[in-house]
């Protein structure tokens, strides 16, 4: 990343973010199937940072916003799946494209991170 190759490091991203997600359920004592994929697991987490937001107007309005990101979750799983070089794929993504899923990456962990 650090030489903008955001192409290459995506699946690597990808894998350390499921990795991430595990180890804060496991930290949590939430339990999950060794074959969960991202977004089962992240909707397990969803649950559990719920709890840690509270309950006004607007912190209803951010638990509304990760209960959507689950959508983005499932489609950053489908574009390494089917985009990225985890698999033979041949219509890979671009340079733009990976960053953007990176950096939506990122700000939900930073923020899962503050909240925990």
């Amino acid at each position: 990343m650090e030489q903008g190759q955001y192409d290459s490091a995506f699946d690597r991203i990808h894998t350390a973010f499921h990795g991430y997600l595990r180890k804060i359920l496991d930290n949590k004592r939430v339990t999950y199937e060794e074959s969960d994929t991202l977004s089962q697991l992240y909707t397990k987490l969803h649950t559990e940072v719920s709890e840690n937001i509270g309950s006004n107007e607007i912190a209803e309005l951010v638990k509304k916003s990760l209960r959507s990101a689950s959508g983005v979750i499932a489609a950053i799983n489908e574009m390494r799946n089917r985009h990225s070089l985890s698999h033979p794929n041949d219509d890979l993504l671009k340079k733009r494209e990976a960053e953007f899923a990176i950096k939506l990456i990122k700000d939900m962990s930073d923020y899962i991170n503050d909240i925990i």
